[in-house]
C-alpha cells in the first residue's frame, strides 16, 4: 500500500511537534518523521519497497504518513506526484526569521555549533538558516502539481496560538475523527539551548531512531507522555540560547520581505504577523 500524506516542511517549523500530535491518532501511523526518502538519491534508489517498508508496523485501515524536509528540494515534487499523485500533502510554514533562529537554537541544543557562537555569527556560517527561509519557489513547485484539494499549508503561529483548532484542521484535511485530541497537545519540543552534555543529547536521539527502526513507537508515546524524555532535556540544558535582538529581527525580516509578499499572493493570505511578531518566547 502506498503512503497516504507527507509533510513537506523546511523544519524547524513546528514538524515535531506535529508529529506527536498525529502519531496519537488512532487513525494515522507514523513510525518515522523523517524518512527523506524522495529528496535523497541513496534512499530513493533503494526502491518504493523499501520506503514502504518503513511502515510495516502500521495496522490495516490506518493512514500511512511521513514529515520530512522535502520543501526545498527541487525534485522532491515529481518524484513525489510520480509515487503516488493522489497523496495529500501538509506543509508547514514558519516566519522564517524565527524558523533561522530555531534553527540556531536547535544546533546549539545538539552540540553541533560552540556554546559561544552568537546568532549573528551562526548566519553567517550557516548560510541555510537563511535558505531555508525563502519558501515562495518552493511552494510553487508543490501548488503547480497538486489540487488545493490535496494540499494544507499551515501557519505556525496558529499552532501556538490555537492548537486545538490548528490539529482539527489538520484532521479534518485527512479525513480521520477531528475531535480526537493528542496527550501532546500542548507540550511543544525542540525548545533548543546550550546542553550541559552534547553528547547525551547524540545519544538519547540515536536511542530514539533505534526504537522506531525496532518498531516500538507504542513505548516511545509512552515515554514521551510521562514527561521524562523532557525531564532529562530540561535538566541537561545548561542556558537557553540568547534572544534575537530587535536590530537583528529587523535585520533579517527585511531580507524576506520580497519572498513573504510573494508567498502571500500565491496562498492569499495575510502574512503581516511575519513582519512585526512579538520576540517568540520559546
Amino acid at each position: 500500500m502506498t503512503v497516504d500524506f507527507i509533510g513537506v516542511g523546511p523544519g524547524r517549523s513546528g514538524t515535531a511537534w506535529m508529529h506527536n500530535c498525529l502519531g496519537e491518532h488512532p487513525q494515522l501511523c507514523l513510525p518515522f518523521k523523517i524518512i527523506n526518502y524522495f529528496n535523497d538519491d541513496e534512499n530513493l534508489g533503494r526502491g518504493a519497497e523499501w520506503y514502504e517498508s518503513r511502515f510495516r508496523t502500521c495496522r490495516t485501515g490506518q493512514l500511512r504518513g511521513e514529515l520530512s524536509l522535502y520543501l526545498h528540494s527541487p525534485e522532491a515534487p515529481r518524484r513525489i506526484y510520480e509515487y503516488n499523485p493522489k497523496v495529500k500533502l501538509l506543509i508547514p510554514l514558519r516566519n522564517p526569521v524565527d524558523r533561522a533562529f530555531a534553527a540556531y537554537q536547535g544546533e546549539l541544543g545538539a552540540g553541533a555549533i560552540p556554546p559561544t557562537m552568537s546568532f549573528a555569527e551562526a548566519l553567517k556560517q550557516r548560510p541555510l538558516y537563511t535558505e531555508r527561509g525563502f519558501y515562495h519557489e518552493a511552494l510553487k513547485r508543490y501548488l503547480d502539481l497538486f489540487s488545493s484539494e490535496q494540499t494544507l499549508v499551515t501557519i505556525h503561529d496558529e499552532g501556538v496560538a490555537d492548537p486545538e483548532g490548528f490539529m482539527r484542521r489538520i484532521f479534518e484535511f485527512l479525513e480521520v475523527d477531528p475531535d480526537f485530541t493528542p496527550s501532546m497537545l500542548r507540550v511543544w519540543v525542540s525548545v533548543g539551548g546550550v546542553p550541559r552534555s552534547a553528547a547525551l543529547t547524540h545519544s538519547m536521539n540515536g536511542l530514539a531512531r533505534q526504537m522506531r527502526r525496532m518498531g516500538l513507537q507504542k513505548l516511545m508515546w509512552m515515554i514521551k507522555r510521562s514527561g521524562a524524555v523532557g525531564a532529562v532535556h530540561s535538566a541537561n540544558r545548561k542556558s537557553r540560547a540568547a534572544e534575537i535582538s530587535p536590530e537583528e529581527r529587523e535585520e533579517l525580516a527585511g531580507v524576506f520581505e520580497a519572498d513573504i509578499q510573494a508567498v502571500e499572493e500565491v496562498l492569499r493570505r495575510d502574512l503581516s504577523g511575519w513582519r512585526n511578531p512579538p520576540v517568540p518566547a520559546g
